[in-house]
Formats: structure tokens, sequence, C-alpha cells
């Protein structure tokens, strides 16, 4: 598959299963089986895809270097600079795609891990792997909080990975990188409590607001806007399993924003569309709408009608 002006073509592999977490996705995809197969595949731009190969084999060429992926493999790849990839027909995967900056991750490092693939056996491979594979599996019980967590737990364990494998952290470093985790954890718990701030996150992560500013400034985060994206994800979650009859006004202050004029402002800053939009294309059918019940002029008519039912 090669790549085109504008991305890796939809049809260039078949997605079996997509969970969206917002700032983290995880897909399943598998070789096509023909031609009217597939189409649903979405190149993943700028995003740091770690892919997990549950069967078969995968090449992916990144200018002069071709990476093979077999079973029981990860890799990782910057994907906008592949520029193809070929796999064998009974290709399976289990990939996590995250922005790319969210690693902070200079050049030479993407190079360097991209270089080579990765046993799953154990350690934190195996781990990206089981969680990636179970939040797949109970993905209609997720809660917008619970996948929060998933999509924050997901970054952690890659950029421990990272960290591991340049060997870059010093001790002051990890004891930032703990503090930030905490503040993390933190927000995904009480995103949905409007009266959370930064401040509030700084008491819950026992540090000063000052302290935990400069740990996130370091890297290349921002408290407030970590709060903001929490609740994003969690509103998209309730617009999507939500009823399309519940009010706005209610996802709005279930997901922590103090009105529903702010919610629709950042949901379309964030998006480029608005919340009712989004809920349309992405969440259930209006079921309610399809039901028609006819009218029984009397109490008998109603009895003879159930009657008839088989």
């Amino acid at each position: 598959m090669e790549r085109t002006t504008s991305g890796f073509l939809p049809t260039s592999a078949t997605v079996v299963q997509h969970l969206d977490l917002g700032t983290v996705h995880i897909t399943r995809t598998q070789a096509r089986r023909s031609r009217a197969e597939g189409g649903d595949y979405r190149d993943p731009g700028d995003a740091l895809v770690w892919a997990f190969v549950l069967r078969g084999r995968v090449s992916v060429r990144q200018s002069r270097h071709v990476l093979d992926t077999d079973v029981g493999a990860m890799s990782v790849k910057h994907f906008r600079r592949a520029t193809s990839f070929q796999y064998t027909p009974d290709f399976q995967a289990l990939s996590i795609r995250m922005e790319a900056e969210s690693l902070g991750l200079r050049p030479r490092a993407l190079d360097a891990l991209s270089s080579m693939a990765f046993p799953v056996g154990g350690g934190v491979p195996r781990m990206l792997w089981s969680m990636a594979g179970n939040a797949l599996q109970h993905a209609s019980d997720l809660t917008p909080a619970t996948a929060g967590a998933v999509a924050r737990s997901a970054v952690d364990f890659t950029a421990a990975f990272v960290d591991d494998f340049l060997g870059r952290l010093t001790p002051t470093e990890v004891e930032r990188r703990n503090v930030v985790a905490l503040a993390l954890r933190h927000i995904d718990v009480y995103a949905a409590d409007a009266r959370l701030t930064p401040a509030k996150v700084a008491d819950g992560a026992h540090v000063s607001l000052r302290s935990l500013q400069k740990a996130f400034r370091a890297e290349s985060r921002s408290v407030a806007t970590s709060i903001l994206e929490a609740r994003l994800a969690r509103a998209t979650r309730l617009l999507a399993d939500s009823a399309p009859s519940t009010p706005i006004e209610q996802i709005a202050e279930r997901s922590g924003f103090s009105s529903p004029a702010r919610f629709s402002r950042a949901f379309r800053e964030r998006y480029a569309t608005t919340p009712s939009d989004w809920r349309r294309e992405h969440g259930l059918p209006d079921l309610a709408a399809d039901l028609t019940v006819p009218h029984a002029r009397s109490p008998q008519q109603l009895i003879d009608g159930v009657r008839t039912l088989p």
C-alpha cells in the first residue's frame, strides 16, 4: 500500500473494531480479503502508532528503511513518515494511536524507536497489548471516566517504555513525571465536577500549584487544558451512549462544564462541530422516533389488539 498525497487510502486495510478514547484510539485491523471488503481504514496522519501483530506479518517502509514485524511483536511508527506498507494475507493487528507530541519525542528518538520490533512476551509491551485488548473487549462497558483513565494509562505506559528504551530520565525527571501522572489521574476521576480547578488538582497531587504548573510545562502540557480535554472526552462518550432526547444541557453538566454555552463553544473549537451534530453522526439511533403505536378507541380494542399478537 503506497501513501498518496492525502495519506493511505480507506481501502488499505479492513477495520474490525475501533474504540475512540479522545486523545487515544485503539483499532483492530486485518488484511483485506477481497476487493469488496474494506473501505473504512483511516490514515493515522500525524499519530504515533504502537502496533501489535496478532497474525501474519507487516512490512513498513520509512525512507530507505523497511521494518518487518511478525506475529507476537510490537512496532512503533510515526506514521506520517511511513511511505508504504505490505502485509501477508492472514495479517491481523491491534494498534494504539496517540498524538505524536504527547510523548515529546525528537526525530532522532523516533528513528531509534522505529528501527526495530519489540517482543510482546513481557514487560510494558505485554501490558499495553493486554490493556488495549481488554478495552476493545469491554468497550460497551466503559464509562467516560474509565475511558479517560485507559487513554491516560496508555500514554503513561508508552512514555515509560520510551524512557526505559532511551535511558533518558534523571531522578528529578522521574519525580516530575510521577507528579504529572498523579495529577492526570486526579483529573480523570474528578473532571465531571465543575468545581475542579488547577489549584484543586495540585491539592490532589500533594504539591503546590506553582510546582504542578512547572511540571506540566516541562511535559509541554497545561493543567487547565488537561482538565478541558478530560471533560470533552467524557462528553463525547456521553453523547455517543445517550439517547437523542437527552438534553445537551444535561450532557454539559455531567461532563463538568459550568454552562451549556461554554460546553458548546469548547466542543466546537475541539471537534469543529456542535454537540448535537456530533451525536447525530456518532450516537445511538432514535428508536423512539421509529415506533408507531396504534390508536385504541377503547380499552376493549386495546385488549383485542394484544390478543392478536403472535
